[in-house]
């Protein structure tokens, strides 16, 4: 075995030709717990477009533009008028996962099971911690603006 092969995803035995290498979306939902609903519904959009499925992708995508809106605005209220939105962040979890990432989740499980090539977590892993450092950040900024 060579050290590249430790490192790499683990894959089916025997999948078929046509099932595309997919994040496996009940991994990407419990990542949405610490990320935030944006990375699950991003990676939900990555893998209904390698399926082929439009109608799934343009729902995640705009679950991931409601929520960076719902995210400012929570953002802004808190910063400005000092408004308590602890709620938000679970309401749009669960929100997201009832209508987009449980569809997603029966989908894969319907068409490929558990026979599907993965996809590397490494780089979803590395962009979501980006993600928070940058929210994070921002929110720093505004703080700063504000006081």
């Amino acid at each position: 075995m060579s050290s590249d092969e430790r490192y790499r995803p683990p894959q089916s035995e025997n999948f078929g030709s046509e099932a595309p290498a997919l994040w496996n979306p009940n991994a990407a939902a419990c990542w949405s717990l610490l990320f935030s609903p944006i990375f699950g519904a991003a990676l939900h959009m990555f893998n209904a477009r390698a399926m082929g499925d439009t109608e799934l992708e343009k729902l995640n995508k705009g679950f991931i533009w409601g929520t960076l809106a719902v995210l400012v605005v929570a953002i802004l209220l808190v910063i400005f008028s000092g408004v308590k939105v602890n709620f938000v962040g679970p309401a749009v979890l669960i929100a997201w996962y009832s209508v987009a990432g449980r569809k997603q989740v029966a989908l894969v499980k319907e068409r490929y099971g558990s026979d599907y090539p993965r996809r590397s977590w490494g780089k979803p892993i590395l962009f979501g911690v980006l993600g928070i450092v940058a929210l994070y950040v921002c929110i720093f900024i505004l703080l700063f603006i504000a006081s």
